[in-house]
């Protein structure tokens, strides 16, 4: 193989036109770093490297397609992203020190009731969730362990809260994807194509390892790579106008398009091919020819401009109920084990040498009259 690849879409309609009325030839092959373009340290990357260096006279882009990530997605992590790993853990760690602080604190106070470890982490758990406590403190260094565990309730409900209605109106962030490279890098997605096209051929060339033996990310058509982006960790990589051109309101097309349909290719600064291209191109659009490539290779592209709201699915409220559902188990576990507890601990009270009932029985008794 030279490394060459094709074109088709409306991408090949305009070349081939354009080959027809010129007289030119041409080739496309993958930009060298595999990148489409942008600006790193000061210099170009990808297709538009190529054009500076002079290595190609224009550009054409390929992108890539994923679902849009959707409140509706997270039944597990509805309600614990709001706050990193570590905070979670630090927060932990706080109710264990604060409860051991204050049950120390209440034992050494004179004149207060038997004090367990389990009594202070109930008081602590219920000063951060806003709930007062029925003990009575009269030291200075108890009222302020319970202070500093107010106000660590009001800094936590704010950021929580604030999080929670901002992941539930907006949705969650964005992935963090930019080019095939962070797709490679990911070990919970994986990159696909349409059977036997230059996609195809392209990802061979520039990524040969990621598509060596994976047969079972490639598909018939985009229709169906679309559909398959919906129903599992899939990126769908095509060329911009048949990405375009079958996305809807559910998925995310990497990197962001800016237009929503072909507008122009890349070509060097100052190349005389500009004019020539500029004249047959709006030639093309004028005659109605640019149009109809754009009704054959697909329907219109959906506009997804306007906000759009949807109601929140069981999956994403199915925690709560979840927890709910498994303290209620446990609260009837630890009834029912304390019951138990209390009957043995009575039954061998019973039997310990040395304990009898007040009266033996069949025992009679007599009292002296007055």
């Amino acid at each position: 193989m030279d490394g060459t690849t094709s074109i088709g879409g409306v991408f090949g309609g305009v070349l081939s036109h354009l080959q027809e009325i010129t007289n030119f030839t041409y080739s496309c092959r993958p930009s060298r770093d595999g990148q489409w373009g942008s600006v790193e340290d000061g210099r170009w990357t990808g297709m538009i490297k190529d054009l500076v260096d002079d290595v190609a006279d224009f550009a054409v882009a390929y992108r890539m397609v994923m679902k849009k990530p959707s409140t509706n997605d997270q039944t597990w992590t509805t309600f614990t992203q709001e706050f990193h790993l570590h905070v979670w853990a630090v927060l932990v760690a706080s109710i264990v020190v604060f409860a051991i602080i204050l049950y120390l604190i209440s034992i050494t106070e004179k004149g207060k009731e038997k004090f367990r470890i389990s009594d202070s982490v109930t008081i602590v758990l219920g000063a951060l969730c806003g709930q007062g406590t029925e003990v009575e403190y009269r030291r200075l260094s108890s009222r302020l362990v319970l202070l500093i565990l107010m106000l660590l309730h009001v800094v936590l409900l704010a950021h929580y809260t604030s999080n929670l209605v901002s992941a539930l109106a907006v949705g969650p962030a964005l992935p963090a994807i930019s080019s095939i490279s962070d797709v490679v890098r990911s070990s919970s997605l994986s990159l696909g194509t349409v059977r036997d096209t230059a996609p195809l051929e392209y990802l061979k060339l520039a990524y040969k390892n990621m598509m060596a033996k994976k047969d079972h990310v490639l598909v018939g058509d985009t229709l169906e790579g679309m559909q398959k982006t919906l129903k599992e960790n899939y990126i769908y990589f095509d060329t911009g106008i048949y990405v375009l051109n079958a996305a809807d309101c559910r998925h995310l097309i990497l990197p962001n398009a800016v237009f929503t349909a072909i507008t122009s290719f890349a070509l060097q600064k100052g190349s005389p091919l500009v004019p020539v291209f500029n004249q047959i191109i709006l030639k093309m659009k004028m005659t109605g020819i640019l149009h109809k490539l754009e009704q054959h290779f697909g329907p219109p592209y959906h506009n997804c401009d306007q906000t759009q709201s949807e109601a929140t699915e069981l999956a994403a409220v199915l925690t709560p109920f979840l927890l709910l559902i498994f303290v209620i188990g446990l609260s009837i576990c630890c009834c029912l084990a304390e019951h138990l507890h209390q009957e043995v601990t009575s039954t061998l009270s019973l039997k310990k040498p040395g304990i009898s009932p007040k009266y033996p029985k069949n025992a009679c008794h007599t009292t002296k009259g007055t």
